[in-house]
């Protein structure tokens, strides 16, 4: 084994390794612990302590190494494409919206639908988080995905990725989301004038932005509808008619 280490040695620190996890959580392991432990998958039979310390000590944490390039990963630290993948799955993993609301087949009708299906994916966030909805022409939800993630007080809103993915996704309506883990479903002034920029800029494109909703434990607040809901509330609430068109099926109650 390298480094000294000897076959027990080597299979004994990892074993401490996974029963602290197992035992205590991921909060019982730093940065350092938590990169091993993913290497020992992707280098089973090799001691991975000093690589693991290596790669935290030039990337400087596990976020920064696992949103590194894979390609760059290989050349800069002669990681295997297979150890690689491994990280940049787990860091894919890091990103992805809790989807286990988005295949139900109802079709979101109308705003207060719309509010609780953002509500049911964001509701327990506990970190500001900025989702995209992609509906089909039946208004059934085609796709989520995360556009952007920050802290607890705050996130960017990445408008020229959102139209970009709109495009991408081919879709002429969607909805976006963010939640405000503080409680306050209030909007900043930022998020008002993020909001407007991003609806002219679908709608340039033929995409209407059918609302951006924020959500706290309880409420969500409709920007583009001026709309506040808490998550029992039963009244029936339509779309507003983007500005400058007119979709026909909006006169139909429950329809977008």
């Amino acid at each position: 084994m390298e480094h000294g280490k000897t076959k027990s040695e080597h299979e004994g620190h990892r074993k401490r390794i996974k029963e602290r996890y197992l035992e205590y959580g991921i909060d019982s392991l730093d940065d350092k612990d938590i990169i091993e432990l993913l290497l020992t998958y992707a280098i089973p039979r090799k001691d991975v302590y000093e690589i693991a310390r290596g790669l935290f000590h030039k990337y400087g944490s596990l976020a920064n190494l696992l949103a590194t390039d894979p390609e760059v990963l290989a050349s800069e630290s002669r990681l295997s494409t297979h150890t690689a993948v491994l990280l940049k799955l787990v860091n894919d993993l890091r990103s992805r919206p809790d989807r286990s609301v988005e295949y139900r087949s109802e079709p979101i009708t109308n705003l207060l639908a719309a509010a609780r299906y953002t509500h049911r994916i964001l509701g327990g966030f506990t970190k500001e988080t900025i989702i995209e909805i992609f509906l089909d022409h039946d208004n059934v939800v085609t796709e989520i995905t995360k556009a952007a993630h920050g802290d607890e007080d705050s996130v960017v809103l990445p408008i020229e990725r959102i139209v970009r993915d709109a495009v991408r996704m081919g879709v002429a309506r969607m909805l976006i989301a963010h939640n405000h883990p503080s409680g306050n479903p209030a909007p900043s002034e930022a998020d008002i004038l993020a909001t407007t920029t991003l609806e002219r800029a679908l709608i340039s494109r033929g995409i209407v932005l059918l609302e951006h909703f924020i959500v706290t434990g309880s409420e969500c607040t409709a920007i583009l509808h001026d709309q506040r809901f808490t998550m029992e509330k039963e009244s029936f609430a339509p779309w507003r008619e983007p500005e400058g068109q007119r979709d026909v099926r909006a006169e139909e109650p429950g329809e977008i």
